[in-house]
């Protein structure tokens, strides 16, 4: 749904939008909503990683003023619409089968909602009667069925026909993902969680910036973008002079490649963690700041986004403060090693140096791969693994319960592994000799607290 009503932002809205930028995210524009024969569009970020809306925004005209707050939020408000009632589309398919009086009144005005929303995907323009027409089938819909969703936020899926456990899953993702939590109080409104994305999620022009947390990754990762920049036109100019003298052979294509591939990814992973990581406090900071219980409304302004509020009567709870042996940090030994080794072959095919000196490189590719066998069992190997009520520790990295995807034991029942959305692999942790128990107990006892799917294999 987004593609259709989102694209990358033009230069005037992005000026106008400089001042709450976040170079990590990409800055996305609306389709222009015309309101009391004016345009407006919408300009703003996803930070909040698998939040449905824009999570981050202001609203324009024109001329790139900050438009009236009515005019803001109504704006606002009809793509708010727009994309939850496109994710709404497995309750119909549920309400078919119930031939209930109230249901299939349900099923008569969510088809009527689907259908103001399919009238305008591909409209060009937003107008006037377009936002009024969807707000009115939105009301009509939702103030009914409301109480339904309430319920259905309660229900276990153990005991539900197939279809009803579609719809139960579909609104339990819907109003877990908008409240930002886990556990969504069953008294919550989708209206009120619509609202509080605008109370909370605009930022006019005369608002203080959010402020941009893990300063010194995101100093490293504008280096590393800098350097790929640099070898990528370094790299353009070597293949324009080759290219010019005849001399352009497979053997120079493969030797490039090699650096550029390299360079984009550890450039990614840098990004895709920094990402992971400001949406994880910025999800964290919205919570703590705002109400998510009940219809009353969010009062926190942009002005008060740039610290979480101190609670200074709340106490940590430690589960357990120990030692394991965190594997992943011995595994880049053996990348070095890799990387060696493939020079190595590269050297010998080209013979541009003799067996000696290929043989001391491969020497030193052995000795990384050495080193990557005995470091487990050293003392070098033992790090710290702390496990508190709002955090989980390993070595110095600290993760919330937000960015924990899932735990999973493996079947040898002494390495954990601990999935997370700012890391494409696992986490592996290796419980040492006599705390299984302990650690087990206490990793267990943290996930079922936060809602973490704990496995064994």
């Amino acid at each position: 749904m987004k593609e259709h009503l989102f694209k990358k932002v033009e230069k005037p809205y992005k000026k106008a939008f400089k001042k709450h930028q976040d170079s990590l995210f990409q800055t996305l524009q609306s389709k222009l909503v015309m309101i009391d024969e004016q345009a407006y569009v919408l300009v703003g970020e996803e930070r909040l990683l698998e939040f449905p809306l824009i999570s981050h925004f202001d609203v324009f005209d024109a001329e790139g003023r900050s438009a009236p707050g009515q005019v803001a939020e109504k704006v606002h408000n009809f793509f708010a619409y727009m994309i939850v009632t496109d994710a709404l589309r497995p309750v119909e398919h549920s309400l078919e089968h119930i031939n209930e009086p109230d249901e299939q009144l349900m099923l008569e005005k969510i088809r009527t909602l689907i259908d103001e929303v399919d009238k305008r995907i591909t409209n060009e323009r937003i107008s006037s009667d377009d936002v009024g027409k969807l707000e009115v089938a939105w009301h009509s819909f939702w103030e009914l069925y409301q109480p339904r969703a309430n319920r259905l936020l309660e229900t276990t899926n153990e005991h539900l026909a197939t279809n009803e456990r579609a719809e139960t899953e579909t609104i339990k993702h819907i109003f877990t993902t908008l409240s930002l939590s886990k556990t969504p109080k069953e008294s919550v409104s989708m209206q009120s969680l619509i609202h509080r994305n605008y109370t909370f999620g605009r930022f006019k022009q005369e608002d203080d910036p959010i402020e941009k947390v893990r300063k010194g990754e995101r100093g490293l990762y504008n280096f590393l973008k800098y350097i790929y920049r640099v070898l990528l036109v370094l790299i353009v100019l070597i293949i324009v002079v080759l290219l010019s003298e005849n001399d352009f052979h497979m053997k120079d294509i493969v030797s490039m490649l090699v650096p550029i591939a390299a360079g984009y990814v550890v450039k990614q992973q840098s990004k895709t963690r920094l990402q992971a990581k400001t949406s994880a406090f910025l999800g964290d900071l919205r919570l703590m700041q705002e109400p998510i219980a009940g219809d009353e409304p969010a009062t926190i302004r942009s002005e008060n986004h740039t610290t979480a509020p101190k609670t200074e009567t709340a106490q940590t709870q430690t589960f357990i403060d120990t030692k394991a042996i965190m594997l992943n940090h011995l595994i880049l030994p053996s990348v070095f090693a890799g990387i060696i080794f493939l020079a190595a072959g590269m050297i010998y095919f080209e013979g541009s140096l003799d067996a000696t000196v290929v043989g001391w490189v491969v020497f030193i590719g052995g000795l990384f791969v050495g080193i990557a066998v005995v470091m487990p069992l050293t003392p070098l190997a033992k790090n710290r693994l702390l496990i508190t009520d709002h955090e989980l520790q390993l070595r110095k990295e600290k993760f919330s319960p937000r960015e924990v995807v899932r735990v999973v034991l493996k079947e040898n029942g002494k390495t954990i592994q601990i999935f997370v959305n700012s890391h494409a692999g696992a986490h592996n942790v290796r419980i040492i000799a006599g705390e299984e128990e302990r650690v087990l107990s206490s990793m267990q006892s943290w996930c079922a607290i936060h809602q973490v799917p704990f496995e064994r294999k």
